[in-house]
């Protein structure tokens, strides 16, 4: 019996089920399922952080853009008021013809009295003697010595950028400075530099609306800003290009349409004397538009 019951056992331990252990992990199929979930969560940030970054660009832009602009409007407005003429429309006053700039519009014309007060190196003669007589640059020394000041013309150009051009944007704004002398310690003056108040040889008058300019070359040119929006961008309320019924707009209808920078200007008043002096203030009102 004993050793039937010691088979028996042996038989029931054969027969029991065998366990099966299965290695712990991922299959596949999660794996490239957890892949493609992390892709696309990177992919997510990664394009949250792009436009952040091209958000914070744009408003950095558009902040230097304003603040370009407004130091531009300030720099035109304190040069425009120490103008003792301006012409209400340059492209159109026959004193400037054949002198404006090729390449753009020209905005704002006016002639400014420049201090000149280091005289180191002027000649020095004996003025006021009228046993002396004096060459004609003693003269014009004599004359500069007591006044200290000279005539300047000053003009603002906006000209439309090219691929290849340093300058940026759209369109860039250059100021032109036509000075009367190019040397001081002998007098030399701007080739075609004529006074814009005195007479001619002939003993007429001269004024700034007749001036006899002989197409004089820019003393100075310097980009005062970039960044300028294009002449003829749209613009969302349609009335801010219209001038004062007192006003004429510069550059004209007739010579350009620019809707980013352009000027009303008020006609002036001149004296019955026929001398050309300017009896009136001229008010003047510059609109300037950036675009980054």
């Amino acid at each position: 019996m004993k050793s039937s019951s010691a088979l028996l056992r042996v038989l029931r331990s054969r027969l029991r089920p065998t366990r099966r252990f299965q290695a712990a992990g991922f299959t596949l199929l999660e794996l490239l399922v957890t892949l493609l979930i992390g892709s696309l969560i990177t992919s997510g940030l990664l394009y949250l952080v792009v436009e952040m970054l091209k958000i914070e660009r744009r408003e950095t832009a558009i902040d230097q853009t304003q603040r370009d602009m407004q130091r531009a409007i300030e720099f035109i407005a304190d040069d425009v008021e120490e103008a003792v003429y301006v012409y209400p429309t340059p492209e159109d006053a026959p004193a400037l013809k054949g002198l404006l700039p090729a390449g753009g519009p020209t905005v704002l014309a006016f002639w400014r009295i420049d201090p000149i007060d280091d005289l180191t190196g002027v000649p020095n003669p004996t003025c006021g003697d009228s046993s002396v007589t004096l060459t004609p640059v003693q003269q014009e020394a004599c004359v500069l010595r007591t006044r200290q000041a000279a005539y300047t013309l000053v003009l603002y150009q906006q000209v439309e950028n090219q691929p290849a051009d340093l300058w940026k944007g759209k369109t860039r704004i250059i100021r032109h400075e036509f000075r009367k002398y190019t040397d001081l310690t002998t007098l030399a003056k701007t080739a075609g530099y004529v006074d814009p108040i005195g007479t001619d040889a002939n003993g007429n008058p001269i004024t700034f609306e007749n001036w006899p300019s002989d197409n004089p070359t820019p003393s100075v040119s310097n980009v005062l800003v970039d960044f300028v929006d294009a002449p003829n961008a749209p613009v969302t309320e349609a009335s801010i290009l219209d001038c004062p019924t007192d006003q004429v707009r510069s550059p004209s209808s007739t010579t350009s349409t620019s809707t980013s920078f352009f000027a009303c200007i008020r006609e002036p008043s001149f004296s019955a004397t026929g001398s050309g002096n300017v009896t009136s203030n001229q008010d003047i009102e510059i609109f300037l538009r950036g675009n980054y």
